[in-house]
């Protein structure tokens, strides 16, 4: 797995663990909500000090967002579909 995409993961497990909205991450790190989903789907490269500061706002250590993340063993939610 490409780091990209490990940094990704855990940006988006952290911030959704803490309650925290793609939105008020983006106020609380000054980066527009567009380029934080870009980081969370693996496709931007961060600098370490972008890193840095993601991981002040969400208080964690940076080295939790180079963590492999460890597989679910939660069931996908099933879609519901809106056809009769």
């Amino acid at each position: 797995m490409e780091v990209a995409v490990i940094v990704g993961l855990n940006v988006q497990r952290l911030r959704r663990e803490r309650g925290i909205s793609q939105e008020e991450l983006s106020f609380r790190t000054s980066c527009t909500r567009g380029y934080l989903s870009g980081i969370e789907n693996g496709r931007r490269n961060p600098s370490l000090a972008v890193l840095a500061v993601i991981a002040k706002a969400l208080g964690a250590d940076i080295q939790e967002l180079f963590a492999k993340p460890v597989k679910s063993k939660a069931k996908p939610k099933p879609r519901i579909s809106k056809r009769p």
